[in-house]
């Protein structure tokens, strides 16, 4: 396992590796930005509660305008504003100035095996689906990937390379497991 230490780690496929290389998004580093973080784009919006997709401290579900952002994450109980990245495997973040305090926050705690972005050995990019969503073979889709296709379930992390499965739309009747290159939290 890879921890990323101020940000993210550097955003190249490890199929080659041949196991899962898990990564940590970590925009923070003694209560200031990490120098890695990239602010790309300022914005207002508030956030209502805690992520619907991350269990780490801090870590909440916001608005920008009718957007949901998630997870974001603040340094603070109480601070003035919370980074968004735009694609979980970036360095590259909205700051987004608070427009109300944040909310009570919570402890939460998710799958490990339900990370906020996947890679796959077959070259798809996939982000968490944390709304509402869909059944496929009465697996219920959970993430949405780039490109087009979906994932469906939890990843099984019971193998150096983790697996989950895959299924071309949200309309497929069809899933195929895959191979994980890439966990990003």
């Amino acid at each position: 396992m890879i921890l990323g230490s101020a940000a993210l780690l550097a955003a190249t496929s490890t199929a080659a590796s041949g196991h899962t290389v898990v990564h940590y998004f970590r925009p923070f580093q003694n209560g200031e930005i990490a120098p890695q973080v990239h602010v790309t784009r300022r914005a207002r919006g508030y956030c209502w509660t805690t992520s619907g997709v991350e269990s780490r401290r801090y870590a909440w579900r916001c608005f920008r305008g009718n957007f949901i952002l998630d997870p974001c994450f603040s340094s603070t109980r109480d601070g003035g504003f919370v980074l968004c990245p735009v694609e979980p495997w970036s360095s590259d973040v909205v700051r987004l100035r608070l427009t109300r305090a944040l909310p009570g926050w919570r402890l939460y705690h998710y799958a490990a095996q339900l990370p906020v972005g996947i890679w796959t050995t077959t070259g798809k990019r996939c982000a968490h689906s944390s709304g509402a969503t869909s059944e496929i073979k009465g697996k219920e889709v959970t993430y949405v990937c780039m490109g087009g296709g979906v994932l469906a379930g939890l990843a099984n992390a019971g193998a150096a390379t983790w697996t989950i499965w895959y299924a071309a739309g949200f309309k497929a009747r069809q899933l195929t497991r895959v191979g994980i290159t890439d966990a990003w939290w």
